[in-house]
């Protein structure tokens, strides 16, 4: 008959079990679209989909990225989004996506730093071996948070270039080549290596000034680290540096994917 029947699992589906559909790919065996990979936008409580709720991690614990089980599914022509291919425009999404994560991990740092400066500055007395009176005045103090937002900033700064890059690459539709995807790519890809160490490194060392007290749960500081902690381990960023290298070195490009 006309349409297919989906069955599989797809772990880690961020917002499908709170979600008007859920997104899924799938590989077709037999008929006309043998052998393609097609997107589909289902509904969320079509018949098949099963929704386990194992979610449970650390970080982005709202994110609701349980897996999904989908068993004889009916997919129907009008559900498919597209095909999975190499050609450039199509494809934009990965490094869309890519953006995004640099971005969110840059939110994240900016977040604990603003929330550990608040948290500095409500401290009355430095200590006790101090050469200030206020614990803001401290040179340690000042040093850290110096240095965390310095680093902060040029992710920023970098964060907001790649941005008007995306846009530009965008704006060329169909006639974007496969070099100048590529070229796109690699600079999302050094965002996302120096983003990530960043926001991880930002979110964990502002508890240095911030104290003992700072490490209550009631205090909340730590949302920042374990959300950056888990995010971050959605693709691993050493094969992001590795795809740098290869770039710079030999000017090779990964493979077209969901993650390059």
């Amino acid at each position: 008959g006309e349409g297919w029947r989906l069955n599989g699992l797809k772990r880690f589906s961020t917002g499908a079990s709170a979600g008007d559909i859920v997104l899924a790919a799938g590989l077709v065996q037999g008929g006309d679209r043998d052998g393609q990979v097609l997107f589909v936008a289902l509904d969320h409580d079509r018949a098949g989909i099963e929704y386990l709720g194992d979610w449970d991690a650390l970080g982005q614990r709202l994110s609701a990225s349980g897996s999904v089980r989908f068993s004889d599914v009916a997919v129907a022509e009008a559900d498919v989004v597209g095909e999975l291919s190499d050609e450039p425009f199509s494809t934009l999404i990965t490094p869309g996506i890519q953006l995004a994560f640099g971005n969110i991990y840059l939110g994240i740092a900016e977040g604990a730093l603003a929330r550990g400066v608040e948290l500095v500055r409500a401290r009355p007395n430095a200590w006790f071996l101090s050469t200030a009176e206020r614990y803001r005045d401290d040179p340690f103090v000042q040093r850290v948070v110096g240095e965390l937002s310095s680093r902060t900033v040029a992710v920023e700064a970098l964060a907001d270039r790649i941005g008007r890059r995306f846009d530009e690459v965008v704006a060329l539709g169909a006639d974007l080549t496969a070099e100048q995807r590529g070229a796109l790519e690699i600079e999302i890809a050094q965002l996302k290596v120096v983003a990530t160490e960043v926001g991880v490194e930002v979110a964990n060392r502002v508890f240095e000034v911030t104290g003992s007290s700072s490490a209550k749960s009631s205090v909340g500081l730590d949302l920042f680290w374990r959300n950056v902690r888990t995010h971050s381990l959605h693709d691993p960023v050493d094969y992001k540096k590795l795809e740098v290298g290869a770039w710079v070195l030999n000017g090779e490009l990964q493979p077209i994917s969901l993650y390059t």
